[in-house]
């Protein structure tokens, strides 16, 4: 089984909205969502915070979708750290695997310096 992904719950909104769920009503931060067969759930939407992922297991339970179903729908986009690390490299000096490339003078000195260890 697949780790649970760290979502906002407005995205998890729109995941379960394209399956056919609808936002019944709004309480708080809350958005209860109904489907026209009967499931409904409680997704929890605060600004600038991920679904805890306990939370996000008892939301995929309450609708019958697996993980995997729910990264299908939200296109296996979750956040990831901004760190080179995240992208597969294994050291900083790892140019190829960064998204941005590294200025000349900053890789001239990671050039020289002492190996990380691993």
């Amino acid at each position: 089984m697949p780790p649970v992904p760290s979502l906002p719950g407005d995205r998890i909104v729109r995941a379960l909205e394209r399956t056919g769920f609808k936002v019944a009503r709004v309480r708080g931060s809350h958005h209860i969502m109904r489907h026209p067969d009967g499931r409904g759930t409680t997704v929890p939407v605060h600004p600038g915070r991920d679904v805890a992922t306990g939370t996000l297991r008892g939301i995929l339970s309450d609708v019958g979708m697996s993980i995997e179903e729910l990264q299908r729908l939200i296109g296996a986009r979750t956040r990831q750290p901004a760190w080179p690390y995240a992208h597969g490299a294994e050291r900083a000096r790892d140019v190829s695997a960064l998204k941005r490339p590294i200025p000349s003078d900053v890789r001239e000195v990671l050039d020289h310096s002492v190996p990380v260890p691993a």
